[in-house]
């Protein structure tokens, strides 16, 4: 039996009645206007039935529970899902993401075909990853979100470790055992330790220590940002004081390097994290400048729908435009998925059969006659 008659015959009228909801996006696929999308099958998806050839039609109504960020955090998810200048996006945090290049979505997992249906009247459409995107604030400092997300993450850890070590430095009686601890973890700290040589020396530090701003500062960080096992963590308020206890710390950096604070100063440059700290304030200092107000408010500005290159179109066809101006794609609700049966372990000449599955003359036919 031909492939056609195949797809004609009663085992695939389910099939064709669900694909009917979806002719226009059909429609663009049939003139090449494909989509694809790079992932495993969402336990949520509707196994509608067997194609011929080892592929299978789904259904999915659409993501229902948030995705969560690859890198950890919820900073840029939280602001497209709350921010007002997103308001007119589909939230990234409901979305299903796609592109028109074959080849740009291979990395992330399975590829499937994706058909959207036709009540879907919104797509977001931008050029390249939107993690990937570099922008700048201030001069020709160019920065990603991505290298964002990880400074935001990276100098909030250190600042945890920083006020973990002076925590432990207040709260020692005496310079002996001080000078007992197992510093390994920290190597210019354990060196730094070897410098002071009588107990005045050792209390002078822990007052000042004690006294400065920077300590002030570090409490309030943690006391802002949280934790994981926060229920609070991926709200959108949190990443906003998370965002802005960074600034707070990187704005007490510069004060403490300039205020004459040499104690204090000479410590915190012994401490690895704090190094770290410093390299990583580095980027902010070159894109952000000496900003003023809470830092949230420049980020914030930065990452809006505009200046991130995010245009919004009514169909797949308007979304994809010409070949290689979109590269990546997303939308809220429901959709058809073709992929190949979850028997076929997706070696590299299937990933191509996905491919080229639509450009089968009967194939062709069958969705021309739903």
């Amino acid at each position: 039996m031909k492939l056609f008659e195949i797809l004609q015959s009663e085992a695939f009228k389910e099939a064709k009645n669900h694909l009917a909801q979806a002719r226009e996006s059909i429609k663009a696929a049939l003139n090449g206007t494909i989509l694809y999308r790079g992932a495993s099958i969402d336990s949520y998806a509707k196994e509608i039935g067997d194609l011929p050839g080892g592929y299978v039609l789904y259904f999915v109504e659409g993501r229902t529970t948030p995705r969560s960020s690859l890198t950890g955090t919820s900073i840029f998810l939280d602001i497209t899902k709350y921010s007002p200048k997103w308001k007119n996006v589909p939230k990234r945090t409901l979305s299903t993401f796609c592109s028109p290049s074959f080849n740009a979505v291979t990395d992330f997992g399975d590829t499937q075909i994706v058909i959207p249906l036709d009540k879907v009247k919104s797509f977001a459409t931008m050029q390249g990853d939107f993690n990937e995107q570099r922008f700048a604030m201030k001069g020709d400092s160019l920065m990603s979100l991505g290298g964002l997300v990880n400074d935001i993450n990276s100098i909030s850890e250190k600042a945890n470790t920083t006020l973990d070590i002076i925590s432990s430095i207040i709260v020692t009686g005496d310079l002996a055992t001080l000078q007992k601890g197992n510093y390994d973890y920290e190597r210019l700290m354990r060196d730094f330790v070897k410098t002071i040589k009588t107990q005045d020396e050792f209390q002078s530090i822990k007052t000042a220590l004690y006294d400065s701003r920077i300590l002030k500062v570090l409490i309030k960080h943690r006391q802002a940002v949280g934790t994981r096992d926060d229920p609070e963590f991926s709200k959108f308020s949190v990443s906003v004081r998370k965002i802005n206890a960074v600034g707070e710390v990187i704005r007490c950096i510069n004060e403490t390097v300039s205020s004459g604070e040499s104690e204090v100063a000479a410590f915190l440059n012994g401490i690895d994290a704090w190094v770290t700290i410093v390299y990583r304030c580095g980027y902010f200092e070159r894109v952000f400048g000496r900003f003023t107000g809470p830092l949230f408010a420049s980020v914030e500005n930065v990452v809006t729908p505009e200046k991130m290159g995010v245009e919004i179109t009514t169909s797949v066809k308007a979304a994809v435009k010409k070949e290689g101006q979109a590269s990546e794609i997303w939308f809220e609700g429901p959709y058809f998925m073709i992929s190949r049966g979850s028997y076929d372990h997706r070696k590299n000449a299937d990933q191509v059969g996905v491919s080229k599955y639509l450009q089968q003359d009967d194939v062709k036919e069958f969705l021309k006659s739903i």
